[in-house]
């Protein structure tokens, strides 16, 4: 069983430094359009914004986006939590507009030498872009039976929101372009999806997922099984210094690894904050799956 005490009390502290959003970026030389798609089909969720990059070639890969434990509130503040309060968009502002710099200096969330390591990057390749979507993450622990709620949860995301975004974006055939992340409640939420699904997604990551240190044995295991059927996939486990949850991240990459399934440990300065997703942990997650994800993918 998920420990639900420790994660409502992990996902409540992203709120807990909650401030305005971070507006100020640079001259965009890409701008994402918005689209608010409905769903039919699921009683737990039926919405999701769809930010689609205004650089053609970047519509045909999408990350899925789950938000965190704050925003269950309403399916309309769940959507644009990811655009609206973990700085997304001036994320994707800045790596299009490199040098990437600090927006704020204290607490020190990015570091010279990562400043140094992203900027090397862009100048030898440039951010393309990715589609972004934000379905709406609803508190799957206030469910009767939170195992029956992922499972329908899954299959609204895999069976319903998918197929709605392949009408849109020009996606290829198959999972390669389409991504899976989210962080904290989002980050448990994005490993649960993929581990019933894992046919439907070409890479998966988690952001501070609040999963329970006594749990990774068994994440392990399940990851093992569902990659030795699909195939591998690259996998991302995200955490910070100051994030109460950063040893369950360690000992679940520890244990993944144990198991023989490759993943990347990114850990930085920060805290279990909007404050570090906007500084930091958004331009993490887009940088990363910009180069996880296929740039060269056939027609769709």
């Amino acid at each position: 069983m998920i420990d639900r005490r420790r994660l409502l009390l992990g996902v409540g502290a992203l709120a807990s430094t909650f401030s305005a959003p971070n507006t100020q970026a640079g001259p965009l030389s890409l701008t994402f359009g918005e689209r608010e798609l409905e769903v039919p089909g699921e009683k737990l969720a039926r919405r999701c914004l769809l930010l689609v990059p205004s650089a053609p070639e970047a519509t045909r890969r999408v990350v899925v986006l789950f938000h965190g434990l704050a925003e269950t509130s309403s399916e309309a503040v769940g959507i644009r939590a990811w655009a609206d309060r973990y700085g997304l968009v001036a994320a994707a502002a800045r790596l299009a507009n490199p040098p990437v710099g600090r927006t704020v200096t204290q607490p020190v969330l990015l570091t010279d030498a990562r400043l140094g390591e992203l900027n090397r990057g862009l100048a030898e390749e440039p951010y393309r872009g990715i589609a972004v979507a934000c379905p709406y993450t609803p508190n799957v622990f206030r469910q009767p039976s939170t195992p029956l709620a992922l499972d329908r949860y899954s299959a609204w995301i895999a069976d319903g929101l998918l197929p709605e975004l392949r009408k849109i974006l020009p996606l290829p055939d198959g999972p390669s372009a389409i991504g899976i992340d989210g962080v904290s409640l989002g980050g448990y939420v994005s490993l649960e999806v993929f581990l019933r699904r894992p046919e439907a997604f070409g890479a998966v990551g988690a952001l501070q997922a609040a999963i329970g240190e006594n749990l990774t044995d068994y994440y392990a295991t399940r990851f093992k099984a569902a990659l030795d059927r699909v195939g591998p996939r690259p996998l991302r486990i995200a955490t910070t210094a100051w994030d109460k949850e950063r040893p369950t991240s360690e000992r679940l990459a520890a244990r993944l690894r144990a198991h023989g399934v490759p993943v990347t440990l990114a850990s930085s300065p920060g805290g279990h904050d909007q404050g570090f997703l906007r500084e930091a942990g958004s331009l993490e997650l887009l940088y990363y799956y910009d180069r996880t994800l296929p740039r060269a993918v056939g027609k769709p």
